[in-house]
């Protein structure tokens, strides 16, 4: 029993910093504008510098938006959300 466990361990831990990269968002960046248009997004990612000015979501999957994440990005001037499934 205690060999299962280990090696449960082992796999858990083994795949943590590969989740932790799924977690960020495979946007582009140039500047202060950020493009993450079509990527098959379900929510606004969190993971993008707080001091961007525009963000392109557009042709996603999201169905509704939250104040948080979107609050943390402080100097945003310009969102795009066309092309999504927002009601």
């Amino acid at each position: 029993m205690s060999h299962q466990i280990l090696l449960l361990l082992a796999v858990l831990t083994r795949g943590l910093p590969i989740s932790q990269q799924q977690d960020k968002a495979p946007c582009e960046m140039v500047d202060k504008e950020v493009s993450c248009q079509a990527l098959g997004l379900l929510q606004v990612p969190s993971t993008l510098p707080r001091d961007i000015e525009a963000l392109d979501l557009s042709g996603n999957h999201l169905r509704s938006i939250l104040a948080s994440p979107l609050g943390f990005y402080t100097a945003l001037r310009q969102l795009d959300l066309s092309t999504n499934e927002i009601s």
